[in-house]
């Protein structure tokens, strides 16, 4: 894994593990509790936790990089896919087959990150998602451009 990726793929396990018993984690949620946890970060401390880019998907931002960097925690055997069925719709659940590393984040990140899980512990994939799409950097971007 090169530098760049690690504290995403990092924070891809941390989450996984810490969302383990929510019913309703999936990959869509995934990718929401990064980007809020990035871009609160952002707003109260001046700097992202990952320094990952997001682009503006159908169903909100996503981390540029999260597919490539999955599939090397997959191949790596770090990381698996739980497919699965959530309420008749299919539902692909990461699942951490180790404990994070989080030598490289600080006490304020992984705080932040823990606070972002508890906001949206009750929400679905769908609730998060509408919730990204209120922002303006989402609103203002097309479809696959980079989010401001």
């Amino acid at each position: 894994m090169n530098a760049r990726d690690r504290k995403l793929a990092e924070l891809v396990l941390y989450v996984a593990d810490r969302c383990a018993t929510d019913r309703r984690f999936g990959a869509t949620k995934l990718n929401k509790i990064l980007f809020f946890s990035d871009f609160i970060h952002y707003g109260l401390h001046g700097d992202s936790i990952t320094g990952a880019a997001y682009q503006r998907l159908d169903f909100g931002p996503a981390p540029r990089r999260l597919l490539p960097v999955r599939d090397e925690l997959i191949d790596e055997r770090h990381l698996a896919i739980d497919h699965s069925d959530y309420f008749g719709r299919p539902q692909k659940r990461p699942v951490a087959l180790r404990d994070a590393d989080l030598s490289d984040f600080s006490g304020r990140e992984i705080d932040t990150v823990n606070k972002v899980i508890k906001m949206f512990e009750t929400a679905d994939a769908t609730a998060i998602s509408e919730a990204s799409h209120r922002l303006a950097g989402w609103q203002i971007a097309e479809n696959g451009d980079t989010i401001p």
